[in-house]
């Protein structure tokens, strides 16, 4: 959901940037709907597999393949589902998208030698 609110903040900023730099009240419309239409596209397709990934009733099979996901919040996601195995989230400790790693981080069972690891960073 911070992500989400950091993403639609930045998109306010992009808007209001962008509408102060083109004439014309027409331009700033068209640029707004564009930019609505891009922000509606980047968060339909992965908001149910975040939704997913999140939840405690999901089961292990699924969050394991969940970690594999091309989204890096919904590989972040899995990584703090407190479900998620040890095993899984040794390798997502490993992902190259720094929020992925930081949700390892904070799952109360990642293990003691990948937290000395995380730490390190």
């Amino acid at each position: 959901m911070k992500t989400k609110l950091f993403l639609s903040s930045l998109l306010l900023l992009t808007i209001v940037t962008i509408s102060a730099q083109l004439p014309g009240h027409n331009n700033q419309i068209r640029v707004i709907k564009q930019l609505q239409e891009i922000a509606t596209q980047s968060f339909e397709p992965n908001l149910v597999r975040i939704t997913v990934a999140k939840n405690l009733n999901t089961p292990t099979e699924t969050l394991i393949e969940l970690a594999k996901d091309s989204d890096h919040i919904v590989r972040a996601s899995v990584a703090g589902n407190s479900n998620t195995p040890k095993e899984t989230l040794i390798e997502l400790a490993k992902d190259s998208v720094v929020f992925v790693r930081a949700a390892v981080a904070g799952n109360p069972n990642t293990p003691a030698e990948t937290l000395k690891k995380l730490a390190k960073e």
